[in-house]
């Protein structure tokens, strides 16, 4: 009879022990799950905001050039702003180029390359195709933040 009672003695503070440790873990657990869902949820908002910001610069660059005189709407010369707007559009790029499809890559190859060929005369006649082009991207790479 003592040793069945030992034995129960025994058998009810290991399973006292488990329920004391799992009631401490449990939480923990818990807290762990929720707050990794939340900085993913964080995480994706900053990309998103972060994109967004990028986008809006590029496009804020492109307009001074629509605008036909590009040293009054921006107060700087021709050639800083030039090297402004392709600066900003290599950051833009490297942006989105990790959330870039392999068949779209060759179409921001080639608005890379539009960017870096262009003078002021193309930025003015054909800014609103290359600011489509942008936005275009922009958008499918925000819809696949998720």
């Amino acid at each position: 009879m003592d040793d069945t009672n030992t034995q129960i003695a025994i058998v009810s503070i290991i399973v006292s022990g488990i329920i004391a440790l799992s009631s401490l873990i449990a939480p923990l657990l818990v807290n762990f799950f929720s707050d990794s869902a939340k900085w993913k949820r964080e995480k994706l908002s900053l990309q998103k905001t972060s994109l967004d910001e990028k986008t809006n610069k590029l496009l804020e660059l492109l307009s001074a050039f629509l605008s036909g005189n590009v040293a009054d709407a921006t107060g700087q010369r021709m050639d800083k702003i030039r090297k402004e707007i392709i600066g900003t559009y290599y950051v833009w790029e490297r942006e989105i180029w990790s959330l870039t499809k392999e068949n779209e890559k060759t179409s921001i190859k080639e608005l890379r390359s539009s960017f870096e060929k262009a003078d002021h005369r193309y930025l003015y006649t054909d800014g609103s195709k290359l600011a489509d082009t942008i936005i275009n991207h922009s958008y499918r790479i925000s819809q696949r933040i998720k």
